[in-house]
């Protein structure tokens, strides 16, 4: 809006004061002065301007934070890192090498700089250190197979307004393992080893395991923690309980491991069949976030029936604090949760704390991981 003119502000001033007021002001030439100017510049901060709007930082942030995980996940796909384990190569090479056009690759070379997966010097490309460790096919701590369940997880993100509306989970049957295909079944098991065998490593960093004889896992998946746990412990035996359509290719990849005649694998429901055997110690690991509340207390039950007195549970997953706000992570890895099972989701500290203690565990402790992940530890009282 432009000025209200100075005469037209002085008419209506005068207009609204008495005449005595008005003319006392004039004859203080001063004090006219500084009242006018007074309303010259009320009228023009009235008429120009308005509240400032908040920056848009975090929904810019929020908007752009999702490239970096694409490029990595398409880097995987092509296997990208793997030729640059010998050394840095420019884009042309590169691409000669996972046999691609190079006009579509540079973009995504760079994409991967910005990201912090490779360095870029004199346009020749190498693998940085992190992506060199863990990214590179045929390395011990290779994951990238890890990015095929990743790209699963980000697909069923996308239906999150969807299953808040059905009160189900849409993205249900891509993580229901007891039917889904086999095929399925092991690309998806295949992709969580590598995680599950630096769990079982951390376990056998933490814990003394010399005085336990007999390992119950359920819900073990590829093995990758039991397996980790007898590499370290080689009294340990350990029996694996996974559902029926599962058990299978839990065997497959356990018989590729240097401990397999150590390995029961039992197909059964660990919540709706009765356990049998006495073990020292038990693992539910990335479990107890895809069951409900039910069925979690009656999986721990069921747990405890078959841990010999003092026996000690390792449960390791996706646990809030008691506010729901902390971990980050874990808050906002609740909506593939919600997406991908009809009733599981991140618990907390204190639902845990209750179900343990109804089952008859004590001793219950709980440390949050590096990875925002949690390890909650308990130790069985008295026989049930």
């Amino acid at each position: 809006m432009k000025r209200p003119r100075k005469n037209f502000l002085m008419t209506r001033a005068l207009a609204h004061g008495s005449n005595a007021w008005c003319r006392s002001l004039k004859a203080d030439s001063a004090s006219f002065t500084l009242w006018w100017n007074d309303v010259l510049e009320r009228s023009s901060t009235m008429s120009t301007t308005s509240p400032e709007p908040p920056a848009m930082d975090t929904i810019h942030q929020l908007l752009f934070a999702v490239y970096p995980s694409f490029a990595l996940l398409a880097a995987c796909q092509l296997d990208v890192f793997t030729p640059l384990k010998d050394g840095a190569l420019t884009a042309e090479e590169l691409a000669e090498k996972i046999q691609v056009g190079v006009s579509k690759l540079r973009p995504l070379l760079y994409a991967l700089v910005a990201a912090n997966l490779l360095t870029v010097n004199d346009e020749r490309f190498a693998n940085t250190a992190e992506s060199s460790y863990y990214l590179v096919q045929g390395k011990p701590a290779y994951t990238g197979k890890r990015l095929n369940v990743a790209a699963k997880a980000w697909a069923a993100m996308l239906k999150t307004a969807g299953s808040i509306r059905a009160g189900v989970g849409l993205a249900h049957d891509e993580f229901d393992f007891a039917n889904m295909a086999t095929e399925k079944v092991e690309t998806l098991l295949r992709g969580f080893h590598a995680p599950a065998l630096a769990t079982g490593k951390m376990l056998a960093d933490k814990f003394d395991f010399s005085a336990r004889d007999n390992l119950l896992d359920v819900g073990g998946g590829s093995g990758g923690v039991a397996i980790a746990l007898l590499e370290k412990f080689p009294h340990l035996r350990a029996t694996i309980v996974e559902q029926a359509n599962v058990a299978p290719v839990t065997q497959r990849i356990v018989a590729e491991s240097n401990v397999a005649e150590r390995v029961q694998v039992i197909a059964s429901n660990a919540i709706n069949d009765s356990l049998e055997g006495a073990f020292d110690c038990a693992i539910l690991s990335a479990v107890i976030q895809l069951l409900s509340a039910d069925e979690v207390r009656q999986l721990l039950q069921n747990v405890a029936r078959v841990l010999n007195p003092n026996g000690a549970l390792y449960i390791i997953g996706s646990v809030l604090d008691d506010s729901r706000l902390t971990p980050a992570e874990v808050a906002t890895l609740n909506l593939l949760f919600i997406n991908s099972y009809d009733h599981g989701q991140a618990y907390t500290e204190s639902e845990y704390r209750a179900w343990l203690t109804e089952a008859g565990f004590g001793e219950i402790q709980r440390e949050i991981l590096p990875s925002a992940s949690s390890l909650i530890s308990a130790r069985k009282g008295k026989a049930i």
